[in-house]
């Protein structure tokens, strides 16, 4: 039980690195969020590389977890 969990675990960890660069992405493009009640989603395109790593972690999320 003690490999497993050390597994989940480091799988949980990858998922959460990997979701760094989309972080980042979005806050070059779009810049951080101004105040709570946003009512128009901002529509700046992002960097290239932002959709390939979305990409990356749903193809990431299909192989782990079946």
């Amino acid at each position: 039980m003690k490999t497993e969990l050390f597994y989940l675990l480091l799988t949980a960890a990858l998922t959460a690195a990997l979701w760094i660069p989309v972080v980042i992405g979005y806050v070059t493009s779009r810049g951080f969020l101004s105040r709570p009640p946003i009512k128009v989603a901002p529509t700046s395109p992002l960097p290239d590389w932002v959709p390939q790593c979305v990409r990356l972690l749903r193809r990431l999320r299909f192989r782990v977890i079946p």
